[in-house]
């Protein structure tokens, strides 16, 4: 094994929303041995960076479920974003349906959702459910904005995520969105659809980064817990590891199965198959 590819919330970050001791231990670990580490998360890159820069690991990052490549230093290597053709049908879905959105960008996301929808998500609890952060400092990790306003000045979209309290909802906005065609459409939870373009998921551009580094598909691990991370869990590389407390599509994506992430599970994983 030459490349471990990690995804971050459910996976290397506990419930806490930090990289485990032991997490960060044996990611230093296989670097020291000369192997290489790439984070894979559906976050953007100033968001990934933080937990990860604040256990002491220096790595790459593949950001937004593939649709941007950054390299440690944060220049952004690459980037395979949205038409605002695509992000039409979407707005018009969300506006139909009351969604609340994300659109993520190179340096941050913005919202067409009102403070109060936002808030409602909030304390229903599906609003960022797999991290613990206080309610005023989730609005303010976001840019509020009219659609046009955002589609006036261009701004280059990597993926939206939208984010509804009724999974029924979100399985026929889905289905929807995938008569629709282009598109990348993967759960982190039962509350939300991330959608980036089809040319923008995890397995493709592990695959590109690997093929970057000339290293082979059999000396290739990938962890992951969500549905966002099935695209790399389902590819035929050396080994793939769905966390203990992974989603039902990741578990039946991967060959194999770690403790949770509140149990060092990926730390665990490193033990058995890549160190």
């Amino acid at each position: 094994m030459r490349l471990l590819a990690v995804d971050m919330d459910g996976t290397l970050l506990n419930s806490d929303g930090r990289v485990p001791k032991a997490n960060a231990d044996a990611i230093r670990m296989a670097q020291k041995q000369g192997k290489q580490v790439i984070v894979c998360t559906g976050r953007g890159f100033q968001d990934a960076l933080a937990p990860v820069r604040d256990a002491g690991i220096v790595c790459d990052f593949i950001c937004m479920n593939g649709a941007g490549y950054f390299r440690r230093d944060g220049k952004l290597e690459y980037k395979k974003t949205l038409s605002y053709q695509k992000i039409d049908k979407i707005v018009e879905l969300a506006e139909r349906f009351h969604l609340v959105t994300d659109f993520m960008a190179e340096h941050g996301s913005y919202t067409i959702s009102s403070k109060a929808q936002f808030l409602k998500c909030y304390v229903a609890g599906i609003l960022l459910p797999m991290a613990d952060f206080e309610a005023d400092m989730v609005w303010k990790r976001f840019k509020a904005v009219r659609y046009d306003e955002l589609k006036s000045k261009k701004i280059d979209i990597f993926k939206v995520s939208v984010i509804h309290p009724i999974p029924d909802v979100l399985r026929t906005v889905r289905d929807i969105l995938e008569k629709e065609g282009g598109l990348a459409l993967a759960p982190s939870h039962e509350t939300n659809i991330e959608i980036t373009s089809d040319r923008a998921q995890k397995g493709i551009a592990l695959m590109e980064y690997a093929k970057k580094h000339q290293i082979p598909e059999h000396e290739i691990m990938a962890i992951g817990d969500s549905g966002n991370d099935v695209s790399m869990l389902s590819l035929p590389i050396g080994v793939t590891v769905a966390m203990g407390n992974a989603m039902p599509a990741a578990c039946a994506a991967a060959k194999y199965q770690t403790k949770t992430n509140d149990e060092n599970g990926v730390a665990w994983a490193m033990e058995k198959w890549f160190l």
